[in-house]
């Protein structure tokens, strides 16, 4: 009987820096996912996790997103 395993496909490189994508960090005050977690549960708000690929046309378009005053203001 086979047996079944997950498959993940990792990227090349990981990076939980927003700056290196460019996502608005003047306007918005991006955390790890450890301390986003952890502010998240204190206060009682929800989680925005973003996940991205450098590479990815569509990643790179939704980057203009986090650069709108209602986004910033929900940050």
């Amino acid at each position: 009987m086979p047996v079944w395993r997950p498959l993940f496909l990792w990227p090349a490189r990981v990076s939980t820096d927003a700056r290196a994508a460019s996502f608005n960090t003047g306007g918005i005050i991006w955390h790890s996912y450890a301390e986003g977690l952890e502010r998240a549960l204190v206060e009682g708000k929800p989680i925005y996790m973003l996940v991205h690929a450098t590479w990815c046309p569509t990643c790179r378009a939704f980057r203009s997103v986090f650069f709108e005053r209602r986004v910033e203001a929900l940050s």
